[in-house]
């Protein structure tokens, strides 16, 4: 279980820490409403979803994307389906239910988009990337071909990516590595496994293929994102000694990294080299507060976060001010 109880040894004559505890545990503890950092103003707009299998309701959304538009697509975990909400985060549209057809699901874990027309879905139980247009209309599935060499497949995908060249970017959580699909959905490389030295992946959560054709993993048990070339070699980590259990990975404004984290229960905000800017979040059920936060994403200064344990997405607006 999470704490931030502080623990304070006071002595009779320990006159310092009378009068800097209350400055200590303000500064300690992330603001739940408003953060607001010199160079970061981040402020919530608004939040959509409760628990419960009605269309509209969530529970456990682990993953969402949003296009242009700001029509907002979430992977909604527990029911096994796919929602489609506007910008007020009023539903669109539903598909999915428990099964193995075209159009259900077992245990849907992320979705991406490459083009805002097709969106992919990582069907976790069913190890299957299902494939639909904007309007939720089923149009293909990719299964892994066991024809090929192992290293060239895949049983549980559990996230994926779509590069601006229209590749895709899986991860399996059965062998701990990604999977790289050329543009006609074809196999055509894989990286991140127990033979890639300081680049091996021991948990990895969610990917992303940021548009200058880097790929960030998040790897839970080694507490950091792992950023590799676009060929799968390794380069560097984020978040090392500051990370615990990062999920979800977006690019904001400026090449930021954002990240969340569901065992601080907030979201980092890293730059290119991996310097940690900003951070905002606490435990809890108040809005702008999280509870195991899955996913992140961000078009136009607004900042979608699934909160997966408290069944909702929240939305924020982020402005950031760079110095001249």
């Amino acid at each position: 279980m999470k704490t931030n109880n502080f623990y304070w040894r006071l002595t009779k004559g320990c006159l310092f820490c009378l009068l800097f505890f209350p400055f200590i545990c303000l500064h300690g503890q992330n603001k739940t409403q408003t953060a607001v950092s010199d160079s970061f103003q981040v402020k919530f707009v608004f939040a959509f979803g409760e628990k419960g299998e009605q269309p509209g309701q969530l529970i456990q959304p682990n993953g969402l994307v949003v296009d242009p538009n700001g029509f907002i697509y979430v992977a909604d975990t527990g029911n096994n389906r796919l929602q489609k909400f506007d910008n007020k985060g009023r539903l669109v549209s539903s598909i999915g239910g428990f099964g193995w057809d075209s159009e259900q699901f077992q245990q849907p874990m992320d979705i991406c988009s490459g083009n805002s027309l097709d969106f992919y879905i990582a069907d976790q139980e069913n190890g299957r990337i299902e494939r639909y247009d904007k309007d939720l209309n089923w149009i293909s599935s990719i299964y892994s071909n066991q024809v090929l060499p192992e290293n060239l497949q895949f049983v549980f995908p559990i996230s994926l990516s779509m590069s601006i060249h229209g590749e895709l970017f899986i991860v399996d959580s059965e062998y701990k590595r990604i999977l790289k699909f050329n543009s006609r959905f074809e196999p055509a490389t894989m990286f991140g496994d127990f033979d890639w030295g300081q680049g091996a992946l021991d948990k990895p959560a969610q990917v992303f293929v940021s548009r200058n054709d880097q790929v960030f993993v998040s790897d839970q048990d080694k507490h950091c994102i792992k950023v590799y070339d676009y060929f799968g070699n390794y380069l560097y980590d984020v978040g090392q000694n500051i990370l615990i259990a990062p999920t979800g990975i977006c690019a904001g404004n400026e090449n930021q990294i954002i990240v969340t984290d569901s065992g601080l229960d907030r979201v980092l905000f890293f730059d290119k080299t991996g310097r940690l800017l900003y951070q905002f979040g606490s435990e809890g059920e108040k809005y702008g507060a999280f509870n195991n936060p899955g996913d992140v994403a961000f078009l136009q200064n607004n900042l979608y976060i699934a909160d997966t344990g408290n069944n909702r997405i929240q939305i924020f607006k982020v402005n950031v001010i760079v110095s001249k």
